[in-house]
């Protein structure tokens, strides 16, 4: 009996580790053809012009005041490489991006795992169910494209939650050295200056606990919280806040709310002209929002975590003869509320800055709660399930995930691959034409779709800034246009929002 159960434990091992990786190579496939889009153009000329320190202070006082940001692009693409050569930097921008994620929810489960004092899973489980937990938030995400593959929003948005589960995982540690305690700091300040309601979401999250957690010492004397606990979230709590005075208080702040309001109600670039940027949430389409392919790839990979609720349950039994009590009614019933009152908190500072919903990009602490919760639910029904039945289903459901990762793949790859080729095409033929010392106005063929990634073409209107910038990045004497391009093809068309 113990042999077969030790043999379908290693088999459910063996699709998790390869439903795994599986997304590691389809998430690395994409940041191979990813390229450079529209805004991310205007920051490469503004580190030429003003170098490291002067694009940050310029970019505090008169645009995005998201200093970090600025930053960590400049980092990755600040290299003296012609723009031919500078998209290679773009694969390990998102190979650093996703191993430190990685990292920090490796991390994260298992400083809480010793801070309830509960069964440590072995470091392959962890990372394994570190990257599904990824994948789970990757396909949940609201706008794929912006979120993850658009450059500069990506360094706003996406690297808040990074850094922000980086501080949080050192929060968490039940003992700190003086170290961890630098490293809280500057992750909290960096993810709180990254992303507005991302940082106020942690503010009131980090005050929340440290609340909870005094009353509950208080109450019950017997229950022992580590100090360095509420020190840790003190001193991420005090950071953060710090950062966040400092971004809003920028002159950038000012001169973005008043671009927004000038561009209310219309929020970002609109679909006829731009359809790779992000829309506002259209509530009339909410039910194919919900039932879509996208959000069957989060279920069902955000399922997977019943099997590590399962592993878990085993891995207790074996060690102390009884497993630790869990209650699925009672997480229901306390998560549900303080799921939606973390959406909630999370979407309010764009409902005032916008009078709507805002980008979708900005919506990505709300995907990550959604993230959180639906892992957590499947691992607590994993670790209180012993029926046969209901294994056998989650197994099923683990073959269909592995089976719609497999589906996007193929898919995906066939378009952007044609996207990146088109791409780079069009960059080496404008290259020639300069060397050949053209001086005409150039009309390019528009580029094909770009699936998951956003669209880096230009408009027909030769003199638009998205244009000009695509022309100064390639230090192009002449300008150019793109009389068939890929918004103009997609104006008036439903798109598909990945």
């Amino acid at each position: 009996m113990e042999n077969r159960i030790h043999k379908i434990y290693s088999a459910e091992l063996i699709l998790l580790f390869t439903i795994a990786i599986l997304f590691l190579v389809f998430y690395l496939f994409l940041a191979f053809n990813n390229r450079f889009a529209t805004d991310d153009l205007e920051f490469i000329q503004l580190f030429r012009r003003e170098g490291w320190l002067g694009s940050v202070i310029n970019s505090y006082n008169n645009h995005t005041f998201r200093w970090p940001a600025v930053l960590i692009f400049d980092l990755f693409f600040g290299a003296n490489l012609t723009f031919l050569k500078l998209h290679y930097l773009i694969f390990l921008y998102h190979l650093v991006t996703i191993s430190v994620f990685i990292f920090a929810v490796y991390n994260l489960i298992t400083n809480i795992s010793k801070l309830l004092m509960v069964s440590l899973p072995d470091k392959k489980t962890r990372f394994i169910f570190s990257v599904l937990f990824i994948a789970s938030f990757f396909f949940v995400t609201f706008q794929i494209a912006d979120t993850w593959f658009w450059l500069i929003a990506s360094c706003v948005h996406l690297q808040a939650c990074i850094f922000g589960t980086l501080a949080l995982s050192f929060i968490l540690k039940p003992k700190k050295r003086g170290t961890d305690h630098i490293l809280i700091i500057l992750f909290a300040i960096i993810a709180a200056g990254l992303s507005e309601n991302f940082a106020i979401w942690f503010i009131i999250f980090l005050t929340f606990l440290i609340i909870y957690l005094r009353i509950k010492k208080r109450r019950h004397t017997e229950s022992v919280i580590p100090p360095a606990l509420l020190r840790g979230l003190t001193v991420g709590l005090i950071a953060a806040s710090i950062s966040f005075n400092i971004n809003i208080s920028g002159m950038g702040l000012k001169s973005r709310i008043k671009m927004i309001k000038e561009e209310t109600p219309v929020v970002g670039a609109s679909v006829k002209e731009n359809p790779s940027l992000p829309q506002s949430f259209d509530f009339n389409n909410m039910p194919d929002i919900i039932i879509s392919k996208k959000n069957l790839a989060f279920f069902l990979l955000s399922a997977s975590f019943f099997f590590f609720g399962s592993i878990n349950r085993r891995k207790h039994i074996l060690q102390l003869n009884t497993p630790a009590k869990t209650n699925l009614i009672k997480y229901l019933k306390v998560a549900i509320p303080l799921t939606i009152l973390s959406v909630v908190i999370a979407l309010l500072p764009l409902f005032y800055i916008f009078k709507g919903t805002g980008p979708l990009r900005a919506w990505v602490p709300a995907s990550l709660m959604l993230a959180v919760f639906f892992c957590l639910l499947f691992f607590i029904i994993g670790y209180e399930n012993i029926s046969k039945i209901i294994g056998n289903v989650f197994r099923l459901l683990l073959l269909a995930g592995f089976a719609i990762l497999v589906a996007y793949f193929i898919r995906q790859a066939n378009l952007v691959t044609a996207y990146s080729k088109s791409f780079d095409e069009r960059c080496k033929f404008l290259d020639s034409l300069q060397s050949a010392g053209n001086t005409k106005t150039i009309d390019v063929k528009g580029l094909s779709d770009s699936g998951m990634l956003p669209n880096g073409d230009i408009t027909e209107d030769e003199n638009m800034h998205l244009n000009d910038d695509f022309r100064d990045v390639l230090q192009l004497s002449f300008k150019v246009k793109s009389s068939d391009n890929y918004f103009k093809r997609y104006s008036g068309r439903t798109i598909v929002v990945y």
